[in-house]
């Protein structure tokens, strides 16, 4: 399991600052899944974010929405 969870914290992280939102969101969701404690995980979950210079407004927020519904 910590293999796993290093593996994906790394691509979450990568993803999330390269803009890669859909991508971010997924490997945040397995670091999630395969931490001891998943509360860990929520200090890094605004880095998603981090890319976005518009807010709310920013296309790549809208299409990170539409992929988060289902």
């Amino acid at each position: 399991d910590l293999l796993v969870y290093q593996y994906h914290l790394d691509l979450y992280l990568f993803f999330a600052l390269q803009g890669y939102l859909e991508r971010a969101a997924y490997c945040f969701s397995i670091c999630r899944q395969a931490a001891s404690d998943p509360a860990v995980m929520d200090s890094l979950a605004p880095l998603i974010l981090s890319k976005m210079e518009n807010g709310p407004d920013d296309p790549a927020f809208q299409n990170f929405l539409n992929f988060l519904s289902p």
